[in-house]
């Protein structure tokens, strides 16, 4: 991990993250506190250890990450957007997509005054100019649309591997980030499933069991010398019981594809388009 990252509080390095993943492939995201809380902390609800992850609270994390030069504020076409100068350090893009937000430009760098009013989260104040509402739409359409596209591929990933492992790991901002940055490398569902069982076959039982676990799985410099090594034919009968159980379960999801073309097949069997890159 970067030191000088290191040293920012552990939300603001989880908020840094997920914006890898709610960014386009030029490194620009909406910023809108509700857009990035909606994709980046939605499970972090009054019931959570740490408490919810209000707007107000997520509004000082990005205050955190602007000041320490991580994301740089932007305002274009009346929306207030976030610029990750590092971008590239993180994520590998092979294909660019098409640009998905307006192109980050110094001119249009705007100071560290928030532009959403913290008084807009509080109960006592409801009032909003149209722009906000405008702004709040666009975000919710755009969210909309990447849940559609990913939300399966990651509910299916994560739910294999907790079938053999008998864990409960979760669709966090974390997993997400990996799993996204691995089908943007040309991974698909097929090669998850695969160093899943590789990895399983190898570990479970044993005193590696314990790195069964997504950020060991998917780490980018692993993955793919995971996929290569050959399936082991010999393994327990617990083992055993576990790779049944999850071979029913993708099926039980009407597993379709999801293959380098784009497309996964829905627990409902409909087919869904991921985007390119």
């Amino acid at each position: 991990m970067d030191e000088k990252l290191g040293r920012r509080s552990t939300h603001a390095r989880m908020l840094y993250q997920g914006m890898w993943f709610t960014s386009d492939d030029y490194g620009n995201t909406g910023g809108h506190p509700g857009f990035l809380k909606g994709h980046i902390f939605s499970f972090q609800d009054e019931s959570h250890p740490d408490g919810e992850m209000t707007e107000a609270r997520l509004v000082k994390l990005l205050s955190e990450l602007e000041s320490s030069g991580f994301i740089v504020k932007y305002k274009a076409n009346d929306e207030t957007l976030y610029h990750i100068p590092k971008f590239l350090d993180h994520q590998k893009i092979k294909n660019p997509s098409q640009m998905r937000n307006p192109e980050f430009k110094e001119s249009l760098r705007i100071n560290s005054t928030n532009s959403y009013e913290l008084q807009k989260t509080s109960p006592e104040t409801e009032t909003e100019t149209e722009t906000e509402t405008e702004v709040k739409q666009k975000q919710k359409s755009l969210s909309s649309k990447l849940d559609d596209r990913f939300e399966i591929l990651f509910v299916r990933v994560i739910g294999h591997l907790n079938q053999l492992t008998g864990k409960k790991y979760r669709t966090s901002a974390g997993n997400r980030s990996l799993i996204h940055a691995r089908y943007k490398e040309g991974w698909a569902w097929e090669d998850f499933e695969k160093v899943h069982r590789i990895k399983t076959k190898e570990w479970l039982g044993t005193e590696r069991e314990k790195y069964l676990r997504p950020i060991t799985l998917y780490n980018p410099n692993k993955f793919e010398s995971y996929w290569n090594e050959p399936e082991a034919t010999g393994f327990s009968d617990k083992t055993a019981q576990r790779l049944k159980a999850a071979a029913a379960w993708v099926q039980s999801k009407k597993g379709g594809q999801d293959d380098r073309s784009g497309e996964i097949c829905g627990p409902d069997g409909q087919v869904v388009v991921l985007p390119k890159g």
